[in-house]
């Protein structure tokens, strides 16, 4: 039995090593344990209701995963842990062909932020157990003893295509240019392929709120609330979040740029923006 995502990040072998204290993200790993069709903790369900407007607990893992969620809401921190829970277990070898390696991306958008991200995972593979299946590592991709490369780059249409990919993950999503034009509509039609060929893969999609166009708020419009929707939509503020963030600090950025305060911090999308 695959070992489940709270599994990993208890473990001080695996994701506890580098996540010692969970307490912050009580919300966040509600999320995540619904995405998963896990069974509900105490408290899960009305946190649930306050994440998706879903009234019922999920019967069968999403296959893709929209997190909206405020700044400092655990987006890229989160998507690293889920980048090596995914990478630790062996259910995409029987889909490979002979010498054929196996994908995990992340796509984000800009090379600094790809290199934060890539940091992120070098201190979660610190982790003792972690640390025994790294076979390589190169500027943007550690590449691990069972066939897995967990690859971390720029968006680019270039790199976005070929091999088979266990999971895809777009960080910052609605900030996803290229050229200045919104790239995430194509770019996960590239992925899709890459995605179609192993059995149990995921697509995620995370970011902060930003413009009403898009893919992220057109899912959103689509499948808030809904029970059994394709797609498991979140959209989430700071005070479910990030409850132990210092109420002066939003109240600040409010009085700075409240349509972009309300953005960042209510994930609320901005009006003031033309589509």
């Amino acid at each position: 039995m695959r070992l489940s995502f709270d599994d990993y990040l208890s473990d001080p072998q695996l994701g506890g090593f580098s996540l010692p204290d969970l307490s912050t993200y009580t919300a966040q790993l509600t999320a995540f344990r619904a995405a998963d069709a896990m069974p509900p903790r105490e408290g899960d369900l009305d946190r649930l209701r306050e994440l998706t407007g879903r009234t019922e607990w999920p019967v069968a893992p999403s296959i893709e995963i929209h997190l909206n969620y405020c700044r400092r809401g655990w987006k890229s921190g989160g998507s690293m842990h889920r980048t090596a829970w995914h990478s630790i277990d062996d259910s995409h070898l029987p889909d490979l062909a002979r010498g054929e390696r196996c994908k995990i991306r992340v796509t984000c958008p800009s090379k600094s932020q790809a290199q934060d991200s890539f940091g992120f995972l070098l201190g979660i593979f610190e982790a003792p157990m972690l640390a025994q299946m790294v076979e390589n590592i190169t500027a943007d991709c550690v590449s691990l003893t069972n066939r897995i490369d967990i690859v971390v780059q720029p968006a680019s249409y270039r790199t976005m295509r070929g091999g088979s990919t266990k999971a895809w993950f777009f960080d910052e999503a609605n900030f996803l240019y290229i050229d200045g034009q919104n790239a995430l509509p194509e770019l996960m039609a590239a992925a899709a392929p890459s995605l179609a060929t192993i059995r149990h893969s995921r697509m995620y999609l995370t970011s902060s709120v930003y413009r009403s166009t898009g893919e992220m708020p057109e899912a959103k419009r689509r499948y808030w609330g809904k029970n059994d929707a394709p797609i498991f939509v979140t959209c989430a503020d700071w005070k479910l979040l990030r409850p132990d963030i210092d109420p002066a600090v939003i109240e600040r950025a409010i009085e700075r740029d409240p349509e972009r305060a309300r953005a960042e911090w209510y994930s609320v999308e901005r009006s003031d923006l033309a589509d």
